[in-house]
């Protein structure tokens, strides 16, 4: 868990605002036995939030799964000034972009 945790932090990810259901997980038992948690999240880092500031998560009822599905609704922001790659980052293989961090 710790080397996860390390990955988000590097790639300075963020959870999405979000409506809906505060856990995206249970065991589907009732009573003192009912364990809920939150395993499901949607990330963004601060490419994302640049462009899509205005975005949330919804979480919906699980129905016959013991997880919650997630969706994003995207509302993308106008973006204003310069774009441009600042020093210390880099660019990913799919065009992201992040800065370099050790754990």
């Amino acid at each position: 868990m710790e080397e996860f945790n390390c990955v988000i932090r590097s790639a300075e990810l963020e959870d999405l605002k979000s409506t809906g259901l505060k856990f995206t997980w249970d065991n589907m038992r009732s009573g003192t036995a009912a364990i809920s948690k939150k395993l499901d999240r949607a990330l963004g880092n601060w490419e994302w939030f640049k462009v899509f500031g205005e975005s949330y998560a919804d979480t919906y009822n699980q129905g016959i799964s013991d997880h919650a599905p997630i969706s994003i609704q995207s509302m993308q922001q106008t973006l204003l000034g310069d774009n441009k790659l600042k020093a210390g980052a880099r660019e990913g293989p799919t065009g992201t972009r992040w800065k370099t961090r050790g754990c």
